[in-house]
């Protein structure tokens, strides 16, 4: 038997004339390339306080100025549309006034949009920043 041996690129194990093929370089057309995404994970004791968390979207704001970041998102990107007008608001408020508010506002994120609970841990003292990066950087 021959050494086979796969390179980790899809498209040299499939036959160029496939229906496989012409499949995966249309799917890549559709959907952006993920594998250049930056996942930032911060832990810190002081994290679910309110001055812990205006310091993590500080850090957001200051990595979404960079000039080959796309996109930074955390718990802080959560839109709250108004039911009514359909109007996009922030989530949090603009500061936090004391700890037990800022705990009071994660918990009820998470309870309100359970699909943020992957963006942090307040547990572990633990969020992620999901960082994009400009295409056609090298």
């Amino acid at each position: 038997m021959p050494k086979v041996r796969f390179d980790g690129n899809v498209t040299s194990v499939l036959p160029e004339e496939s229906e496989a093929y012409r499949n995966y370089f249309a799917q890549s057309d559709a959907f952006r390339d993920f594998s250049r995404d930056i996942t930032i994970i911060v832990q810190s004791d002081r994290l679910m306080t309110a001055s812990g968390l205006e310091d993590l979207r500080y850090l957001q704001l200051d990595i979404a100025l960079n000039e080959n970041v796309e996109n930074a998102t955390t718990i802080f990107s959560t839109p709250d549309p108004d039911p009514a007008t359909g109007e996009i608001r922030n989530f949090f408020p603009d500061t936090f006034s004391d700890d037990a508010t800022a705990v009071a506002e994660v918990r009820r994120l998470v309870k309100t949009f359970p699909a943020t609970a992957s963006l942090i841990a307040p547990e572990q003292n633990t969020a992620v920043i999901l960082v994009t990066l400009n295409t056609g950087l090298a």
